[in-house]
């Protein structure tokens, strides 16, 4: 599910869908992992992504769940990146890393445990 802005407000707070268009990142990745139960997660909670860009990696995001009081914070990772994502690295909990190659044109992807790439979108 990638996400997107329809509109923004400019500063006479009447939504401005060109501006919306504008101010799109150039890239947008989301990222959702999937685990085995029988190891005790789910949902790749614990699990920290980063992604390959432009030859750098971007910075890491963290899958966790419980943000405050009676909240939760989504699974799904949504990177804003400045280019097409080239490459990614889960580290999950355990210890144990995977990394694929994202293909171009991807901009939802599902990675799991067992180190296989799925594009969704």
């Amino acid at each position: 599910m990638a996400v997107q802005a329809k509109y923004l407000f400019d500063q006479d707070f009447a939504p401005d869908a060109k501006s919306a268009e504008k101010a799109m990142a150039p890239a947008e990745l989301a990222i959702m992992l999937a685990e085995a139960e029988s190891n005790g997660y789910r949902d790749g909670f614990g699990a920290v992504v980063r992604v390959n860009f432009g030859g750098r990696w971007g910075p890491a995001g963290e899958v966790h769940g419980g943000g405050g009081y009676w909240s939760q914070d989504s699974p799904l990772q949504v990177l804003s990146l400045p280019e097409h994502a080239r490459e990614i690295q889960v580290r999950w909990p355990g210890g144990s890393v995977t990394s694929n190659t994202v293909p171009d044109q991807a901009h939802e992807i599902l990675v799991t445990f067992e180190g296989k790439l799925q594009v969704l979108k």
